[in-house]
């Protein structure tokens, strides 16, 4: 999963959602922080396990 994140610094290109959290967790509280980041790695874990279905044609 490639694309720009929001922010502006960052050197990375893939998974630009994780990215964003991490950088916005850093002015938040470490648990709140913890949750965000938590969050978006559940969101692009529960997308490539779709396309997974969907290439091994689980999913019609």
């Amino acid at each position: 999963i490639y694309g720009p994140s929001r922010d502006g610094e960052s050197k990375l290109d893939f998974f630009p959602g994780i990215v964003d959290a991490v950088a916005e967790s850093r002015m938040m509280s470490k648990e709140g922080g913890q949750k965000l980041v938590q969050h978006e790695v559940w969101r692009v874990s529960r997308a490539i396990l779709r396309a997974a279905h969907v290439l091994r044609g689980d999913l019609t």
